[in-house]
């Protein structure tokens, strides 16, 4: 995952086995500062036959100093999502 953002992306949530069935993190999610680079692997071989590997992922943006950006009222944060599904033979 790049980020182009001059803001940072962190608190890192998975949905994890919760959505894909077997799905599970071989490396951590991680923050992302801005202007760099982080990667993470999932797999889903735990034991069952499968053909694909899913999942959501999401971070909080946030300022420099770690605060996340809010909305107009101040009630939400803005989260930046990606959701994913790789099939495979």
């Amino acid at each position: 995952m790049d980020n182009y953002l001059k803001l940072q992306l962190g608190d890192p949530r998975s949905s994890g086995p919760k959505h894909c069935s077997f799905v599970r993190e071989l490396l951590p999610l991680k923050e992302i500062n801005k202007g760099s680079s982080e990667f993470f692997v999932a797999d889903n071989s735990k034991g069952h036959y499968h053909r694909s590997v899913c999942g959501v992922i999401d971070w909080s943006v946030e300022d420099p100093d770690g605060k996340p950006i809010m909305d107009e009222t101040k009630q939400y944060g803005y989260r930046l999502i990606v959701v994913f599904f790789v099939p495979y033979v």
